[in-house]
């Protein structure tokens, strides 16, 4: 006779295969990873993208300053088959880093002397890196300086596209 119940004999013959903890919640890690790989894909990506559009804001300050800095002096760029105003765009246009559409706005007083000031307003298009975070950052760029005129302008106010 055997020392064994009938329902302790059944569950032995059934062989049951004991699987390790690691292996059953093998599973649960994959679906935990696919719920959180948005989020953090959306930090990552936001993060390059928000230091692109901060690098390129910098760009379009430096760029309008330096506009209104050529603007200022009468900045002569020694050709003269182009307009003082157009000569001051292109220079300012090609030290500028990238070759996003650009327009550069001047504004004087009518009958503008030395003295007088001259405003500069530059706009340029964002352009994107990842395309992630484009809901949350702004179409165009923009940037305004004033500065005091430090010669008669030879340029008239306008606005004016980089070539």
């Amino acid at each position: 006779m055997s020392s064994f119940s009938p329902r302790q004999v059944a569950t032995s013959r059934r062989h049951r295969r004991v699987v390790p903890r690691t292996q059953r919640e093998r599973g649960a890690a994959l679906v935990e990873f696919a719920l959180v790989l948005p989020f953090l894909a959306l930090l990552v990506f936001g993060t390059i993208e928000f230091g692109w559009a901060f690098s390129q804001n910098l760009d379009v300050r430096h760029g309008a300053r330096e506009a209104g800095r050529l603007f200022a002096v009468d900045f002569d760029d020694g050709d003269a088959s182009t307009a003082p105003a157009q000569g001051i765009v292109a220079e300012v246009c090609g030290r500028m880093d990238d070759n996003q559409p650009t327009t550069i706005t001047v504004t004087t007083p009518s009958g503008a002397v030395t003295g007088s000031y001259v405003t500069v307003r530059l706009v340029r298009q964002h352009a994107s890196l990842t395309g992630f975070v484009d809901f949350a950052l702004p179409d165009a760029l923009t940037s305004e300086v004033e500065m005091r005129l430090e010669q008669d302008p030879s340029w008239s106010s306008g606005s004016y596209p980089c070539p």
